[in-house]
């Protein structure tokens, strides 16, 4: 969850988002993957591992009228992982790790 809420901004800031609908004072709109990514990079010593996650989706509220009200809300799919590696990749989404068979989706808000 920690993690989430680091790259939950990140993607927000680049994504380019797509309407879907709007009214007088606020507008909800999709994150789009053509502009958008989930990725993550972790440093091990002097290693870094790069990599992200390419089943996701994910859309803004903005409310000018009521600022406070506007949230994002995502739903990251740890079977999405792709670090290159696709041994590692196996291993992230066993039950060791993710348990991506089995997990349930968490909306994050």
């Amino acid at each position: 969850m920690h993690f989430a809420k680091r790259i939950l901004p990140w993607v927000v800031a680049l994504a380019l988002v797509v309407p879907v609908r709007a009214d007088d004072h606020a507008s909800t709109y999709e994150i789009s993957h053509v502009y958008s990514n989930v990725s993550f990079s972790i440093t091990k010593i002097v290693f870094k591992e790069e990599g992200g996650f390419r089943d996701y989706s994910g859309e803004t509220y903005f409310d000018t009228a009521s600022p406070e009200r506007s949230h994002v809300q995502m739903i990251v799919r740890t079977a999405g992982i792709d670090t290159r590696v696709e041994g590692r990749d196996r291993v992230l989404r066993s039950d060791d790790f993710f348990d991506a068979p089995n997990a349930i989706p968490h909306s994050l808000s």
